[in-house]
């Protein structure tokens, strides 16, 4: 298989967490704070895996009051989810939910990669109950059937790569195990086919003679 596959990422959370930034450090290793997503943009990444060549696309959606028309139109078709969060702000995890509910209101998320990452985390400043705040990271993200949590920081570029990457790999993962599946009953259709097809031959034989 040498034809090029192309895969979709959401990225998608409230306004402000750092989703831009995010997908700025992982692809062109850039940061910048005057970073503001009005209207959807996307960005291309080429990954080679084995015999298949991958064209990832990120989609970065507004997160201004919560666009769920927009956002909705854009995640149609997605093969993985990236939502985001700011580690100093509760709230832009709690209303993860709703960005969840939207996008389960008009698409089927529910067999799809999805990650949770947390952005910010530099500006974290009492360690003290990190403990704590990973495990309740860790119990949310199952909550919205994600594959797995990171805390990120898009200044300093810690842990941005590990997150994206870990989430292309699932794509990867999904698409060649459902590529086999397919090759699997095509080949057992055929196989079937032909059964049938001698069959009938050995029957029309038997008859004529």
């Amino acid at each position: 298989m040498n034809e090029t596959i192309h895969r979709k990422i959401i990225i998608v959370g409230d306004s402000a967490t750092g989703k831009t930034s995010i997908i700025e450090r992982y692809i062109n290793n850039k940061f910048s704070t005057n970073l503001a997503t009005i209207v959807p943009h996307y960005y291309s990444k080429i990954i080679k895996s084995n015999e298949n060549i991958f064209h990832i696309n990120i989609w970065d959606l507004p997160g201004q009051d919560r666009t769920p028309i927009l956002t909705l139109q854009f995640a149609k078709d997605t093969q993985g989810i990236i939502y985001c969060c700011d580690a100093t702000n509760i709230t832009t995890r709690n209303n993860l939910k709703i960005w969840e509910a939207d996008l389960k209101s008009k698409e089927n998320i529910e067999n799809i990669p999805k990650i949770i990452v947390e952005n910010k985390c530099d500006l974290l400043g009492d360690e003290s109950n990190y403990d704590n705040d990973i495990n309740s990271l860790r119990l949310f993200s199952k909550e919205l059937g994600c594959k797995n949590y990171f805390r990120t920081s898009a200044k300093l570029g810690y842990n941005i790569d590990d997150a994206v990457e870990f989430l292309i790999n699932e794509i990867i993962k999904d698409f060649k195990e459902n590529y086999l599946e397919d090759n699997q009953e095509q080949n057992n259709n055929k196989k079937l086919t032909n059964k049938n097809n001698k069959k009938n031959n050995n029957d029309k034989n038997m008859k004529c003679c």
